[in-house]
């Protein structure tokens, strides 16, 4: 039982720290956005957002030692594997079935957190570094 509730902690700072990563990525886009343009402003935001989730799930969620170039290497894997899950399902199910925009974004935001949890959970942050 106690496994379950520590697995369900995880979840719930995996979450809030995924929440604070997307007001941080929103936040310092329309910051920057007048002063360097929306698309240099949108990569700014995104690597700020990328430090926020990595700092915050070796420290908070997963409770590992954040200063570890094998775990920085496993993390930039999974979050380009996420992008690319984002993007795979957009590409899928808005241009080739048809499916609305929003209710891929939708389906998105349950599909790809979740993928990346346990990657992140059983891959990026499991046990001692190599």
């Amino acid at each position: 039982m106690r496994r379950y509730r520590n697995t369900a902690g995880e979840v719930f700072r995996f979450g809030v720290v995924g929440v604070t990563a997307t007001l941080v990525h929103f936040l310092v886009l329309n910051g920057a956005v007048g002063a360097i343009g929306a698309v240099l402003a949108n990569g700014f935001a995104f690597c700020c957002a990328v430090g926020v989730t990595y700092f915050g799930q070796s420290i908070w969620v997963f409770k590992q030692q954040p200063m570890n170039l094998y775990r920085l290497r496993r993390f930039l894997v999974s979050a380009i594997g996420g992008l690319g899950a984002n993007m795979g399902l957009m590409a899928i199910l808005a241009e080739g079935v048809g499916w609305h925009h929003n209710l891929v974004f939708a389906l998105s935001l349950v599909v790809v957190p979740s993928f990346l949890f346990f990657l992140n959970k059983f891959w990026v942050f499991k046990g001692t570094p190599q």
